[in-house]
């Protein structure tokens, strides 16, 4: 099957932790470009097509390429993840790392993350994470206007209650899994689709790891 790959820029918490101004209530994060691209982590990560990109084309309403090794930027701007190691995984009681939670807890309150990475500032919104992405202390971050339409689609319209949380949040990591997209089929309640599963596929960087 031809993969499709995705050129995502993954920031540092940490360096980004380093411009917070106070507010009433908590910190803000108003990056220019050339502070944005200070806290990027190098070298930019290129990740295979999944359920989520899949949706978040669509809904921007950009074409959806199929070509083997292809590597698109159209969701640079969208979508980014960010590295929170070496921050809430560190002793509290560390008067150091207090402080640094205390800031990172403020860029999960929606408007108060702005950042310019490439195409002019752009609030972004704390979002999903797989489960390995959960493991390494990394979370996704979406545009604030896509927000709420992206969460829509993937949820499907369900309704969910206190005691469903942990499925839904199952199901919504398994939006980042890697898979292909198949179109031409026109499926029906009564007919069942087996995909014969795929040669397994690493993000990978472009300078080694692959």
């Amino acid at each position: 099957m031809n993969k499709t790959w995705y050129k995502i820029y993954e920031i540092s918490v940490r360096a980004l932790l380093a411009y917070a101004k106070p507010c009433s209530g908590g910190w803000y994060f108003f990056l220019d470009k050339a502070a944005t691209e200070r806290c990027l982590k190098l070298p930019v990560r290129e990740q295979e097509e999944n359920a989520l990109f899949d949706q978040l084309m669509i809904m921007r309403g950009r074409p959806i390429t199929s070509k083997d090794g292809t590597v698109i930027d159209s969701l640079a701007e969208d979508i980014f993840y960010a590295d929170f190691s070496g921050i809430f995984d560190r002793d509290a009681g560390n008067p150091y790392y207090a402080s640094l939670q205390d800031k990172a807890k403020s860029l999960f309150i929606p408007g108060n993350l702005m950042l310019d990475l490439g195409g002019g500032q752009k609030c972004y919104r704390a979002f999903e994470r797989s489960q390995s992405m959960s493991r390494k202390g990394v979370l996704s971050f979406v545009r604030n206007d896509l927000y709420d339409y992206i969460y829509d689609r993937i949820i499907l319209g369900m309704k969910i209650g206190r005691c469903q949380l942990s499925k839904l949040y199952a199901y919504n990591a398994l939006m980042f899994s890697g898979g292909v997209r198949i179109g031409g089929l026109m499926l029906d309640a009564d007919r069942v689709l087996v995909v014969p599963k795929p040669e397994v596929y690493c993000l990978r960087y472009r300078c080694h790891h692959c």
